[in-house]
């Protein structure tokens, strides 16, 4: 009772998304633009699908021509197709701004979160380009983070569970800069592990597509409980309304590019999206993360992504275990499944050490599949932790919190 209606700038944002995602669809099957793509050099070659010999061939063609013969073209796929989608991405919010009436703090949040998302952008396509140092990515990250946190304008204060209550002595507890730090952590996190948990066709734009799934499921049934004002105290419930209101500005777009790039990406992929998608996808639930004020919700969706990043640490961390440069999942020679992969070590190379990544730990649990395969089961995973984490977010709310 007393909230705006929210149809209005929904239906805006909807028709945007649906054009967004009808042009994307149609531009990224366009031949000409694959291999504009393929031209510029920014292309990959589907290691998984290549037999060994013409992969080796191939190689040798780049070393001296600078691109593989034609009789390789077949796995030659255009790559960083990703910057087309945070362009179009980009877009889609300017004309949602002109369409739309914010006040003018709004106006700043939005701004300073597409800022953001530029810059992680632009980093994704220097990475794509000059295959960039990980410390170079961490630092430019942070910096990239800046715009939002300097114009945050939002709640920097946490509910108190009811057991910690009494100890505390208050039911709200002030973080302050603290606050903001760990925001600033967060995003860092959210653009890199995407990144990482990567390495056959869909898992990218599959795990993007599932956490944006979740957070407009989120959105929207907080939108539902404001306008039955049942769970929150009335001076929260307009300020609630319009956080989850302006996150879903962010992601239905989101979803609506995403899904798009999904149909060219998924398996057999005919483009790869490179870190300049990894980066934006990551960046862009950050944002829409940090715009519903609902950070900690959004982390239970990044379960698998943070049992990722927790499990690679040994070879994340400089001098604590061998990391190879890449630690895809390799293929077994004369058939189409894929198996963990390794570092041969001690001097015979007979010693092996599984590269430590979730990917490979699917493998290692539950055998030698197909690449297709590999990929569903962890959208199925990722699905899974997603359905936990809300059902979880939901059923100890009452429980733990007073409201």
């Amino acid at each position: 009772p007393g909230l705006p209606a929210p149809w209005g700038p929904l239906c805006v944002t909807a028709a945007l998304s649906v054009v967004a995602y009808v042009v994307l669809r149609r531009a990224m099957g366009n031949p000409a633009l694959r291999e504009k793509f393929i031209s510029a050099h920014l292309y990959g070659i589907d290691i998984n699908k290549i037999p060994e010999k013409q992969f080796q061939e191939a190689k040798q063609d780049i070393a001296e021509r600078g691109r593989p013969g034609a009789k390789h073209s077949q796995y030659v796929i255009p790559e960083s197709l990703g910057t087309v989608c945070g362009i179009t991405y980009f877009f889609v919010l300017l004309l949602n701004l002109l369409c739309c009436s914010l006040t003018p703090q709004l106006y700043l949040v939005v701004l300073s979160s597409m800022l953001s998302i530029l810059l992680v952008l632009f980093l994704g396509f220097l990475d794509d380009i000059f295959d960039l140092r990980w410390r170079y990515k961490l630092a430019y990250s942070f910096l990239a983070t800046i715009p939002i946190l300097v114009l945050y304008s939002g709640p920097t204060t946490i509910l108190v569970p009811k057991p910690f209550v009494g100890i505390l002595g208050r039911e709200l507890q002030h973080l302050g800069p603290f606050y903001l730090i760990y925001m600033g952590l967060f995003c860092i996190f959210c653009t890199n592990s995407i990144n990482i948990l990567a390495g056959v066709n869909g898992l990218e734009v599959g795990q993007s597509l599932v956490i944006a799934a979740g957070i407009l499921i989120h959105n929207v049934v907080e939108i539902v409980r404001c306008c039955t004002g049942t769970h929150l105290p009335t001076t929260a419930v307009e300020e609630t309304f319009t956080s989850h209101l302006l996150s879903l500005t962010f992601i239905v777009p989101f979803l609506a590019i995403t899904s798009a790039l999904w149909q060219h990406n998924r398996f057999p992929a005919k483009v790869f999206v490179g870190d300049a998608f990894t980066y934006f996808a990551g960046t862009v639930l950050a944002v829409t993360s940090i715009a519903g004020h609902f950070t900690k919700t959004a982390m239970l969706l990044f379960v698998p992504q943070l049992l990722n990043f927790l499990f690679s640490l040994p070879q994340l961390i400089p001098g604590w275990r061998a990391c190879p440069r890449h630690r895809l999942p390799r293929k077994i020679p004369g058939t189409e499944l894929l198996d963990w992969s390794y570092v041969a070590l001690g001097e015979d190379g007979k010693v092996k050490q599984m590269n430590l990544t979730l990917l490979n730990a699917t493998l290692w649990l539950l055998g030698p599949m197909s690449e297709k395969q590999l990929a569903n089961r962890l959208l199925q995973f990722q699905a899974l932790c997603c359905i936990l984490a809300l059902l979880g977010r939901y059923t100890l709310e009452q429980a733990l919190y007073r409201y």
